[in-house]
């Protein structure tokens, strides 16, 4: 314990402003950038946002902001102009992103681009204009891919088959089945039908999102199957199953 709190003293010391997510976003809002409640930045000394320009730079409530993640509220091109034009043209343009946004990995997000509500971004896109609320852009340069309502129908549909996916993989690489734990929230398709779903709920990873509503929400999922014996049973019987598992 003392070990872990002496490396956490250090970190702040040495990475003052970005240590954490909160302290990344405390030292953005003095620079001037607007950033909502509940916004995740997951690796703040991997991110990349326009300090010198934050003054121009909007980032909603409960946003979360990946590892690589660039964001930019100016355009530095005008320079080439001033050797032959011997002008300074200078640019400048709001950077928006609206509230309950995933920015995917290495994803670059141009000065001007106005992102609306409830938006994913996949990994590695370079994003500018303007993208509407309930979509997932996708691509370099990004493009429209689906809805946000066929994004959860195709997530939906493909929630046991992650499942099942989840325990071939335990078996196959463990020689094991996976802990509820390790299931996350996966284990959704049974838990509830338990009486340990409350503390295994508070357990899990949340990955900068809101505990209470995550386990609220959580507890309103109709479980399909009794117990997890019950759950591994089914898929290990199942027709085209069984052969996957040792």
């Amino acid at each position: 314990m003392l070990i872990k709190t002496i490396k956490i003293f250090i970190k702040k010391i040495i990475h003052k402003n970005t240590y954490s997510s909160k302290a990344y976003t405390d030292y953005l809002r003095k620079k001037g950038c607007k950033i909502g409640e509940y916004t995740h930045f997951f690796d703040p000394q991997h991110t990349s946002i326009d300090v010198d320009n934050a003054h121009f730079i909007t980032i909603g409530n409960n946003c979360k902001i990946t590892s690589g993640v660039i964001i930019l509220a100016h355009d530095y091109s005008y320079s080439v102009l001033r050797p032959i034009y011997h002008t300074i043209p200078k640019k400048a343009g709001e950077t928006i992103i609206g509230d309950n946004c995933f920015i995917g990995r290495n994803s670059i997000i141009l000065m001007g681009t106005k992102i609306g509500n409830n938006v994913i971004i996949g990994a590695g896109s370079v994003v500018s204009g303007k993208i509407q609320d309930n979509e997932v852009w996708a691509g370099n340069p990004a493009r429209f891919i689906c809805t946000l309502d066929e994004y959860y129908h195709k997530c939906e549909k493909n929630f046991e088959k992650g499942a099942r996916l989840t325990v071939q993989a335990y078996n196959e690489r463990f020689d094991r089945d996976p802990t509820v734990q390790e299931l996350q929230y996966f284990s959704l398709l049974f838990l509830n039908n338990t009486s340990s779903a409350v503390e295994e709920y508070k357990l899990m990873k949340f990955s900068g999102d809101n505990k209470k509503e995550v386990i609220k929400d959580c507890l309103n999922y109709k479980s399909i199957y009794n117990s997890y014996e019950d759950f591994l049973g089914k898929i290990k019987n199942d027709k085209g199953i069984q052969n996957e598992f040792k």
